[in-house]
């Protein structure tokens, strides 16, 4: 399974998309709109064969180029990838 990544880089503005993915995912908790705490043990297993813990999920606001905000749902939170 692959997941779809929003990520930014420390230090940068700029979220990137890889779009070969099924799972939004992100693992800046200040970045949420608003976060339900994960009640479960679960994984995402990513494309490296490593899994991260998902810790969290909800709703992530990210400005497209064009300068649209655009809210993206069921967004999974994990520490790191």
């Amino acid at each position: 399974m692959f997941y779809h990544w929003y990520y930014k880089l420390p230090n940068d503005l700029t979220w990137y998309v890889d779009m070969g993915t099924t799972q939004h995912i992100c693992y800046e908790k200040k970045s949420f709109m608003n976060y339900e705490t994960c009640k479960s043990w679960q994984v995402v297993f990513l494309n490296d064969n490593k899994t991260q813990q998902i810790v969290g999920l909800r709703e992530i606001a990210i400005k497209l180029i064009d300068g649209k905000a655009r809210k993206i749902h069921n967004v999974l939170h994990v520490f790191s990838f």
